[in-house]
């Protein structure tokens, strides 16, 4: 297997003696560098006599969010938006659920063509987003194949250092196809997709190990070094790879993997003292701009996942304006579904694959939490949903387990392993996409109560084994008082 540093020197060596390099206007955008307000202009035109249905999908790093559309395009119309573009990055959209990836960045205009007998990219990084379209967006990793080595690294019966190997095999695969595919290709981006990729291939290997050893339990095999084995010769301190979600993810993890590694048995619970010296230790430990970047998306995840636990003097960890600013704005931004408001309307399928309605939850305190098969924590808490389903039999409470972001296969592998008790939920994709808007799923597990009229009591609910019960045996006693009155 080629080593990072050897296939660069045979990367640049390759690329040099091209001599018909593509010279297109995809150069002009080469040296873009990062921006928080970053923003591109996205044109969709429908040449065709028919209406189109389309969806575009917008992951972003900061704050840790997405944008999404989803409308149909009249005959000859055309669709026009901004997309967040804090740097180079991709995002996908789908016409008749045909999928398509597209590379974006600061200040660039991107526009698709959709003719009855043809479809093409046309002005910024048009030759880059054609390969892209020809090879369905994903040159490295399907969904398949991504779905794959989420459910094999699920598994106690594969290693991690098998779990590498494959995950090796798959970049190793990438780095090679832009090589064989390079006359098609500004020079800037085989490179810059060489390092991105590097970046990928090592953000698995420091999630895989964490998910398995803290999450599952697992007794893997811990290589001498394993951090700096897994970073060696990654370009993770380049400035040109911010804006992509996986070096967001690699800093996640890298950052706590430096300061609590796996012999620090300490819990990594989000917690107000280990929150300060995390944030110390990312400061010390990496240079400007990519200490006030890992900050931020530390920062970004806390609001995100434990709100009330956040404090705005945190953001004077970050130097830069524009980064604190983007945190406190985010910090300030009132929450999807607030209380009071109600339930949204959802289907589902049921384990027995039963076509579900919400308007059949009715006249019950409902606790939902929304799982999916390679979120850990939300397994890890299938003992204390048991717990509560047993423990409010035959009162008007209902657990609901609602599985998004899998496959039906491994969604009932879960379900059945150690019989899960509560009221299970299974979310297709395109259900999940609705669900994770209309309840802001941001990062799983999450969860919301509802009250016996449909309405929001809290959403992003902190499920706590130590008050979870009191506190829904609080509500059930309010309508009991209101009732009797």
């Amino acid at each position: 297997m080629l080593k990072a540093v050897s296939f660069f020197i045979v990367l640049t060596t390759l690329i040099s003696s091209c001599r018909e390099s593509n010279k297109t206007e995809d150069n002009q955008l080469q040296n873009t560098t990062f921006d928080v307000h970053g923003r591109s202009e996205f044109m969709f035109i429908n040449n065709t006599s028919d209406s189109l249905d389309f969806s575009l999908i917008n992951w972003i790093s900061l704050p840790g969010n997405r944008q999404e559309f989803e409308l149909h395009i009249a005959p000859f119309d055309t669709f026009q938006t901004d997309v967040t573009s804090q740097g180079f990055h991709y995002f996908d959209f789908y016409v008749n659920d045909t999928e398509f990836k597209a590379l974006s960045a600061p200040n660039a205009s991107i526009v698709f063509n959709y003719d009855s007998d043809s479809i093409y990219f046309s002005t910024d990084f048009d030759s880059i987003n054609t390969y892209l379209k020809k090879s369905s967006g994903s040159h490295y990793r399907n969904y398949e194949t991504t779905m794959n080595l989420i459910n094999l690294t699920q598994r106690e019966d594969i290693t991690y250092q098998s779990l590498i190997d494959k995950n090796d095999e798959i970049i190793k695969n990438a780095q090679l196809q832009l090589i064989k595919d390079r006359n098609e290709l500004p020079d800037w981006y085989v490179v810059l997709e060489h390092k991105r990729l590097s970046v990928l291939g090592a953000s698995y290997k420091l999630n895989c190990l964490t998910y398995r050893k803290r999450m599952l339990g697992l007794d893997d095999h811990i290589p001498v070094n394993y951090i700096s084995s897994i970073t060696k010769d990654v370009p993770y301190l380049d400035e040109s790879l911010m804006g992509f979600p996986y070096l967001s993810r690699f800093y996640m993890d890298y950052c706590w993997q430096n300061f609590s590694p796996f012999n620090d048995t300490t819990s990594n619970h989000i917690t107000e003292h280990r929150t300060d010296s995390l944030l110390d230790s990312i400061r010390t430990s990496l240079p400007q701009p990519f200490s006030d970047y890992a900050i931020s998306l530390q920062l970004s995840r806390i609001i995100r996942l434990a709100k009330p636990q956040f404090k705005i003097e945190w953001a004077n960890y970050i130097s830069d304006t524009s980064f604190k600013n983007l945190i406190i704005n985010e910090y300030s931004v009132e929450d999807v579904l607030p209380k009071g408001v109600e339930l949204p309307h959802f289907t589902a399928l049921t384990s027995d694959s039963i076509s579900f309605d919400s308007d059949q939850l009715q006249d019950s305190i409902l606790l939902i939490n929304f799982w999916a098969s390679s979120c850990a924590p939300c397994i890890t808490k299938f003992h204390f949903k048991n717990a509560l389903v047993e423990y409010f039999n035959n009162k008007p409470v209902k657990i609901i387990n609602m599985c998004i972001e899998s496959d039906w296969d491994m969604f009932t592998y879960f379900i059945n392993k150690d019989p899960l008790k509560t009221f299970n939920l299974f979310a297709n994709h395109k259900t999940t996409k609705q669900l994770m808007l209309d309840f802001g799923i941001d990062a799983l597990p999450h969860s919301i109560l509802i009250d016996k009229n449909g309405m929001v009591i809290t959403n992003k609910y902190s499920v706590n084994e130590k008050t979870t019960i009191s506190y829904i045996e609080s509500l059930l006693s309010n309508y009991s008082c209101k009732t009797d009155l």
